[in-house]
């Protein structure tokens, strides 16, 4: 029986490493539905990471039991991060704070990416339990959807937080804006490096209410352009009825390396093939 020699398990390293990160993607399916199904998920995706971003703005401030004290701990936060390029306003009476990023927007910290338009964050008490009234006027991130709407948030611990949307919509490129119902937790590292979402809700397209829902979705916002983990699925037309689709993001460089490359596995059907997202601004230039 022969031995394998240091170098020859070396050279079979070599020789498997390479065979590895040389493996050829799966080229992205051309059959019209799943394509169709892409497209129509891709500015409501979008959208939400821009809404996980704005929810994770609270991250890391666990609110106090009072307004009086909720309110200074989050200003604070803001000036901090922001400085003198955010506007931000607090009324200790109305339990209400205000941030309101300069025209052109405002750096993220730690990150190149750019933060627009405002958001208006209310403390409320209930029962002796503080939640947050978040309402996102005109908020987008460096040429990504528009969001508006409100959003009522309590806090699960430190880093996690939990929201249930009211009249919220995302709008891109003066398209039909997509409305979205339901709740939404937020894990989140100090102002979102990183945004883990879980959602339960619905989704209106063309005047369609669809069920949406994901599991674990998460985008790292300083080194990706799309999610690298996790899934997220939504009804699509299937004749007269819906069938569920479901996107899931793989971050390997052996596989689709979604978070670069904007590859996800879809399943339509009990199929799955993959699928290309629509190239965007890498939010993390």
């Amino acid at each position: 029986m022969s031995s394998i020699t240091p170098a020859r398990a070396l050279v079979a390293l070599i020789t498997t490493s390479i065979a590895l990160t040389s493996c050829a993607r799966p080229a992205p399916t051309t059959d019209p539905t799943y394509v169709a199904a892409a497209a129509q998920v891709d500015q409501l995706l979008l959208g939400l990471e821009v809404t996980g971003v704005g929810i994770g703005f609270m991250a890391g401030r666990e609110p106090g039991s009072v307004p009086s004290v909720t309110l200074p701990i989050l200003e604070t936060g803001f000036r901090q991060a922001f400085g003198g390029c955010a506007t931000v306003s607090s009324n200790t009476m109305t339990g209400e704070l205000s941030l309101d990023f300069a025209p052109g927007g405002c750096a993220l910290p730690e990150a190149s990416t750019r933060v627009s338009g405002g958001l208006t964050v209310r403390s409320m008490e209930s029962m002796g339990t503080t939640t947050l009234g978040l309402a996102f006027r005109n908020f987008a991130i460096t040429n990504a959807p528009t969001v508006n709407g409100s959003v009522t948030v309590r806090f699960i611990d430190g880093a996690t937080l939990e929201g249930t949307f009211g009249d919220f919509s995302i709008t891109q490129n003066g398209a039909t804006p997509v409305r979205v119902d339901g709740s939404m937790r937020v894990s989140a590292s100090r102002f979102n490096t990183i945004v883990t979402m879980n959602i339960n809700g619905a989704a209106t397209l063309a005047g369609r209410s669809l069920a949406l829902r994901s599991q674990n979705l998460s985008r790292h916002l300083l080194a990706d352009c799309f999610p690298e983990s996790g899934t997220i699925t939504i009804q699509v037309p299937s004749g007269a009825s819906t069938t569920d689709a479901t996107f899931e993001f793989v971050d390997a460089e052996t596989s689709l390396d979604s978070d670069d490359t904007g590859l996800a596995f879809l399943t339509i059907g009990g199929q799955q093939k993959v699928v290309q997202l629509a190239p965007r601004t890498c939010l993390a230039l």
